[in-house]
């Protein structure tokens, strides 16, 4: 980050942090930006049409970024950080009334942070309206760059959410 595009990097903006074009190792980032001020619900970076956004966390950040469901929808969502790597980071999913439903853990299975619509059943089913989803560091940690993406369906009847064991011939 000497501001000067040397050998090996597509861009130097001599800064620190990524989410803004340009990532702290000096590669060019893709999808949207994120675009500050976005700390709270009511601040909220629409997702609408974007496939991924790219963010940063600098100390004392949180980046939220809304969404519209319709009635009975389901939403997948994760990050990554650079190089594939998980940041350090945690997901929290509020509804259209600023309720926490669900919480993307640091280092469970499946994913960096994931949100999934088939183990956190605040991720489908979901009400129609604005939906929120916010990134923070975990216990306050500074993420230097990371990319949020996210799936939404308008069914959540179609992700098998049902687990049957045993004969169930009886109609129950």
């Amino acid at each position: 980050g000497d501001g000067a595009v040397d050998i090996g990097e597509d861009c130097d903006d001599g800064e620190h942090w990524g989410g803004d074009g340009c990532s702290p190792i000096c590669l060019a980032e893709g999808g949207a930006l994120e675009q500050e001020i976005n700390d709270s619900l009511e601040q909220a970076n629409s997702l609408e049409g974007a496939e991924t956004m790219t963010g940063a966390l600098p100390p004392g950040d949180r980046d939220c970024f809304s969404l519209e469901l319709p009635p009975d929808g389901w939403l997948s969502a994760d990050v990554a950080g650079e190089d594939g790597e998980c940041p350090d980071l945690g997901l929290s999913l509020y509804d259209p009334e600023g309720a926490l439903l669900a919480i993307g853990t640091p280092g469970t299975d499946g994913g960096c942070s994931p949100l999934d619509p088939l183990t956190d059943e605040g991720a489908s089913f979901m009400a129609e309206g604005t939906w929120t989803v916010c990134a923070e560091g975990f216990l306050d940690a500074v993420v230097p760059t990371y990319t949020l993406d996210w799936t939404v369906g308008d069914d959540s009847c179609e992700l098998d959410l049902l687990v049957f064991e045993g004969d169930k011939t009886d109609g129950r």
